[in-house]
């Protein structure tokens, strides 16, 4: 009774085809993976974007104030700067 232990290799051809499957397969799931993540993006900016807006009309408000606080007082400034040349 003996048993011989065959192992039948992939014939050449075979082998390149295995690869090319996998090739394939990885290309597959590659793709899915980009729309997956381009669809995340998309969902996550369009839940930001009126936060965003929100923070930046809040930080132009600041912006504004500090430019009228500083042309209020530039006239001053130059008022003061006129009567030392004098």
């Amino acid at each position: 009774m003996n048993e011989e232990k065959t192992t039948q290799k992939p014939e050449p051809a075979e082998h390149g085809d295995v690869w090319q499957d996998v090739g394939k397969q990885a290309e597959t799931l590659a793709n899915s993976l980009a729309s997956a993540l381009k669809l995340t993006w998309e969902q996550v900016s369009h839940e930001t974007q009126p936060h965003l807006l929100s923070l930046l009309r809040q930080v132009n408000q600041e912006v504004q104030r500090m430019i009228d606080r500083l042309e209020k007082t530039e006239p001053a400034a130059e008022a003061t700067e006129e009567t030392k040349l004098d």
